[in-house]
């Protein structure tokens, strides 16, 4: 059984070094992309985004084919992550069945959960999608996964929103507590009752095989206390204001497991089968989108006196360099790690820069222009493009 013992020697003794150890110079490794890409890019975008405007609540299976079509065509001369060159066809096909599949399946669950929150949900199930692939196996949008990827939008949402009282937090904490060790406990409401429901569809997932039962409630328990860990960064909530250092172990630790039972479900819970290289890579993977998820988030995170990562830098020259060093500690994560199907492996890492440099373009007023100024030639797209985004939601 993974240990809370053994999750954290390798965050704290081994991840957290190795991310003080990055440079925090702008990296040299970025792919530049030149104005005709850019313009190119953003004509695809633009046009995208107007069929996604102009689409109906309820589109008509005409329109979801248009739609479709629009899409291909984007995907066959985007340059924004290459998709066509690093993933074929027969998995972008998967990818887009079990992505329907899952959106009909949480509507079906829920039909009063907003569709911002299906795709956070979404978000999850992508991160495990791209972690099936690189174990070289097919989705399976099953309980466990679905389960677990919407429980997101109800946890994490109900423990940062600021008008709850925490007698109302902790309540609702030990639900899910008690349910994970296996207690009979009542939901006082319908939003408890779904929560109660997602949690039985992973744990009864593995009903035949109690040692995978255990160790998917254990870990799920240690995700719990992480989040509980995490309301201490709401200033409004703790006790005191974090040191960096007390920061960056939240971090590591909530993201890096969040990540790491992602895999484990790809890997139906066989525990005995993870390698050390891939229990420390997966667990860096998700320091390095929880950070990103930080530096996205940073105008409401400052909003609600969010204590991350990014939110403690107090000038743009620290960060700037906390930004640097996010992008070297990913690439040397990236590169330093074989998956066992490599297919995916360019594409990751690629996806994995944009995004970053993306949330940056988004961000822009925090930045110094002579930051920008570095950065504008490794965007895909102009920066109008992500103000847009910004301003838009689109």
């Amino acid at each position: 059984m993974i240990t809370k013992e053994q999750l954290c020697s390798i965050c704290f003794e081994q991840i957290i070094p190795k991310w003080h150890s990055m440079p925090d110079t702008f990296p040299d490794f970025l792919q530049v992309f030149s104005k005709e890409e850019k313009s190119n890019n953003d004509q695809l975008v633009n046009e995208l985004r107007k069929s996604m405007k102009d689409l109906p609540q309820n589109p008509t299976p005409e329109q979801k084919e248009e739609i479709k079509r629009k899409m291909n065509k984007v995907l066959q001369t985007e340059n924004i992550l290459s998709v066509r060159k690093h993933v074929s066809q027969e998995l972008l096909e998967e990818f887009e069945e079990k992505i329907e599949y899952f959106m009909e399946r949480a509507k079906a669950f829920d039909e009063t959960l907003p569709l911002e929150n299906i795709w956070q949900a979404m978000r999850n199930y992508l991160i495990y999608a791209m972690i099936v692939s690189f174990q070289g196996k097919r989705q399976n949008c099953q309980d466990t996964i679905f389960g677990y990827s919407l429980l997101y939008p109800y946890t994490d949402n109900y423990i940062d929103e600021l008008h709850r009282k925490s007698m109302d937090k902790n309540s609702y904490n030990d639900l899910i507590r008690k349910t994970l060790s296996g207690e009979d406990i009542s939901p006082r409401n319908a939003y408890e009752e779904r929560t109660k429901k997602l949690l039985e569809l992973v744990l009864n997932y593995y009903s035949d095989d109690i040692e995978k039962r255990k160790e998917a409630a254990n870990l799920l328990l240690l995700m719990l206390e992480a989040q509980e860990q995490s309301i201490l960064q709401i200033h409004h909530f703790g006790t005191k204001k974090l040191k960096e250092e007390e920061i960056l172990r939240i971090s590591a630790y909530k993201g890096g497991l969040s990540v790491l039972l992602n895999y484990l479900f790809s890997m139906d819970f066989e525990v005995a089968s993870v390698t050390e290289e891939e229990r420390y890579f997966y667990l860096c993977f998700g320091l390095i989108l929880q950070l990103a998820d930080d530096l996205q988030d940073i105008a409401e995170d400052k909003k609600k006196h969010s204590q991350t990562m990014i939110t403690v830098c107090h000038r743009k020259r620290e960060l700037e360099a906390t930004v640097n060093r996010l992008l070297h500690f990913a690439q040397t994560c990236m590169t330093g790690f074989s998956p066992r199907n490599p297919e995916l492996h360019k594409f990751m890492l690629q996806n994995c820069q944009i995004m970053l440099l993306a949330a940056v373009a988004k961000n822009a007023r925090y930045f110094s222009k002579t930051y920008l100024e570095k950065l504008e030639p490794h965007l895909p797209m102009s920066f109008q493009q992500f103000e847009t985004y910004q301003m838009k939601g689109v």
